[in-house]
């Protein structure tokens, strides 16, 4: 059956409506959930009383449903209806999937018409109404939503729609559904309608647990100035509040950019909130003082509950400065996007360079200390897809080719398959590889180099020993007998070598013999070894006898 219109101007016509539910039929077009599914958000964000006017209502069961349940004041229309409203007629305006199917595309004639549509919501509704949006949330009409509303000042809310457990067996689609929920402000210049609400919301509960952030900007400047993380203790400790400021370019590091690092740093504090602050590579900051003399107002207002006003609040830091960080370089690439080259001070004193990618920031993708000089002693193969960031390397982390090292502009995939093709053979290969889609929750590398079929090309092209391996047979090659020991819960194995001494004739009856242990000679010594450790530290627990005495002969 052939419902899907020729173009999206046909989503405009009632003839095209007309026709697709009488070739349907009578069944309920449920577009992105049943009601089940979606009854949830939808009783957080519509009260009973209020006037609720549901656009492009189509045939489906929704209103009835809403009605059933007690919300008796609804207005259904659809495509057909020419009803006009009053401003700030209805506390919500509900709409089901409406939005995905007139916004089909970011064409300048369909956003047209969104903003069109836009606009009359905005005046339907009553300050305080929400705008409750049933999506699939394309990535256009993410981006479109995300823009609109927040600029115009409303809050905007995202929640994924919960179908996996749905007993409706017969669904339209099978594809993530979210819900947006924008809420109608008054706009006031220099206020942020949602900064509103989270100070109202922090101000009265723990939000341990959950990822509360927010950005403070400057006038006229389009990025952040700092970047605030609110992190709560799950339990309750002596100290009330703190400010963390994190030192520049120390931002990308696991304890500073992760959920998990940030709750560490909250929970070694020992307070009940604390706000940690990050600084944009954007902006200019002149000292810690200067930045406890911006902040001080403003993190006042996140105190967690019960924060009495008037107390110290204490700033807290790693190290007694802010850190240092040089922009040396910024520029774009057709296929990595836009980075960022900055030289950034440890707390050491040492001076790096970094290569960060900005659709990813909180990764360093190349890192070096500051006029350090790698030699290759072995060969080595460089694969890069993009040219450019073979100039980055060339230009400002002093990378040169010689006979040793080799750079190639190719995709890694394609080269690691023609190379496992070939007899060819690698002891290490390495992927540093930065994935671009962050909706995988994986930063790096990208899903095709887990792929199966690429570790398996990877596998072949490897060589059959690894190093260690390697070592031994050469210790093999040389010494009459080697021993070997591997130390239980570590990574180290003791080799014992044994040369051709005043025991080489013990070794060779040892070997006629089939004794694959160690000679008694050199347990004797071992035992002596033993003794002389213990008179040193009497409290070791180490028999180094019993380590000894079940090593195993490597060349037998």
């Amino acid at each position: 059956m052939d419902l899907l219109p020729r173009s999206h101007s046909e989503f405009h016509s009632p003839e095209y409506w007309d026709d697709f539910f009488k070739k349907r039929g009578t069944k309920a077009f449920e577009w992105y959930g049943e009601y089940p599914e979606l009854c949830g958000i939808l009783h957080k964000y519509i009260k009973p009383v209020e006037k609720v006017l549901v656009v492009g209502c189509g045939n489906s069961q929704l209103s009835e449903n809403l009605y059933d349940v007690g919300y008796h004041n609804i207005t259904n229309i659809d495509i057909s209806d020419t009803m006009d409203f009053q401003d700030g007629e209805f506390g919500v305006v509900l709409d089901k999937g409406t939005l995905d199917a007139l916004m089909t595309d970011d064409s300048e004639a369909v956003v047209k018409d969104i903003d069109k549509m836009f606009g009359e919501i905005c005046r339907v509704l009553k300050l305080g109404g929400r705008y409750i949006c049933i999506s699939l949330l394309q990535e256009h009409i993410m981006t479109k939503m995300l823009h609109y509303y927040p600029e115009i000042g409303w809050p905007l809310r995202v929640h994924k729609v919960v179908t996996e457990n749905s007993e409706n067996t017969d669904k339209e689609f099978h594809m993530p559904v979210f819900a947006l929920v924008a809420t109608k402000f008054k706009k006031i210049p220099g206020m942020n309608p949602y900064y509103a609400l989270l100070r109202q919301q922090i101000s009265k509960r723990n939000v341990s647990g959950e990822q509360v952030s927010l950005s403070l900007y400057s006038q006229d400047v389009k990025e952040p100035r700092y970047t605030l993380y609110i992190v709560d203790s799950p339990n309750k400790t002596k100290n009330k509040f703190a400010i963390f400021i994190v030192p520049q370019g120390r931002e990308t590091e696991w304890l500073f950019s992760t959920d998990a690092g940030r709750q560490q740093i909250a929970s070694s504090a020992g307070f009940d909130r604390v706000v940690i602050v990050t600084l944009n590579r954007k902006h200019q900051y002149q000292d810690l003082d200067s930045i406890k003399a911006e902040l001080s107002t403003k993190v006042m207002e996140l105190a967690p509950p019960g924060f009495k006003t008037g107390i110290q609040v204490p700033f807290l830091s790693v190290g007694v400065d802010i850190g240092c960080r040089i922009v040396q370089c910024e520029g774009c690439s057709d296929l990595s996007g836009q980075y960022v080259i900055e030289d950034v001070e440890s707390d050491r004193g040492e001076t790096y360079r970094r290569l960060i990618f900005l659709t990813n920031q909180n990764i360093v993708q190349s890192e070096a200390r500051f006029k350090q000089v790698l030699k290759f002693s072995t060969k080595t193969d460089v694969v890069d897809i993009d040219p450019t960031m073979v100039s980055v390397a060339t230009n400002w982390f002093e990378f040169k080719e010689d006979e040793r090292l080799k750079t190639h502009v190719a995709d890694g995939l394609d080269f690691i398959k023609k190379e496992s093709e070939s007899d060819k053979k690698r002891h290490v290969v390495m992927i540093d590889v930065d994935s671009k889609d962050t909706t995988l929750g994986m930063s790096c590398p990208p899903q095709p180099f887990v792929e199966q079929e690429f570790l398996k090309q990877i596998k072949h092209l490897l060589l059959p020993n690894d190093l260690k391996s390697v070592v031994l047979q050469t210790l093999t090659d040389i010494y009459p007998k080697v021993y070997v020991k591997k130390i239980e819960d570590e990574v180290n194995t003791i080799v014992y070598a044994l040369a051709e001494t005043s025991a080489e004739k013990e070794l060779k009856g040892d070997n006629e013999r089939g004794n694959k242990t160690l000679p008694g000679k050199v347990l004797e010594s071992v035992k002596e070894l033993d003794t002389l450790v213990k008179k040193c530290n009497r409290q070791t627990e180490i028999k180094l006898v019993d380590m000894f005495n079940d090593m195993k002969l490597a060349n037998c």
